[in-house]
């Protein structure tokens, strides 16, 4: 098995804000750096938001995806795993694994998400995790 060959950043982890429903487009500290440092990773970056997002948050995802020459994909929840699959399509099967990196705010996906073979990556508060 190799290393990890694409990463795919959640809005939920990029917006100083998780409501979905808010239209402060104000990114989260560190947010720049990141997205800057993985251009040049030569690892596959993308960008990942659900259907219920913004129009000012989905349209900066969209934005900083052409800047940064990353994918970008909506993710559906009508989808047995979120169109994830859409991501692995693209960028390709060869070796290595695909991580998601997302807000524990969206702990109800991660069990269609483990089964499609990506590697998870939560950030936040794990106190509601606890509590399910």
């Amino acid at each position: 098995m190799g290393g990890v060959r694409g990463i795919l950043l959640n809005s939920s982890i990029l917006f100083a804000t998780d409501d979905n429903e808010n239209e402060d487009t104000t990114l989260r500290s560190g947010a720049d750096y990141l997205l800057q440092k993985l251009r040049y990773s030569k690892i596959l970056t993308g960008l990942s938001y659900g259907q219920g997002l913004s129009a000012p948050k989905a349209n900066l995802l969209q934005e900083l995806a052409r800047i940064y020459s990353y994918d970008c994909f909506i993710l559906s929840s009508s989808s047995e795993d979120y169109g994830m699959s859409e991501a692995a399509r693209l960028w390709g099967k060869d070796e290595g694994s695909f991580m998601h990196v997302i807000s524990s705010c969206h702990v109800d996906l991660i069990h269609n998400m483990v089964i499609s073979g990506w590697l998870i990556v939560m950030l936040g508060e794990f106190s509601n995790l606890l509590a399910n």
